[in-house]
């Protein structure tokens, strides 16, 4: 039972590690990758 603990505090702590590198560096992690598309206006 204690390797499935550390396994989930490693867990948590390597996501506070990506979430303080994304906003160094601005890799976008946490934004959506599929954008809607608006419609073009034809004239």
């Amino acid at each position: 039972m204690i390797v499935f603990s550390s396994f989930g505090v490693l867990a948590f702590l390597l996501a506070i590690l990506l979430k303080k590198e994304d906003t160094r560096k601005g890799y976008g992690l946490e934004l959506p990758n599929i954008r809607k598309e608006e419609p073009e206006v034809k004239e």
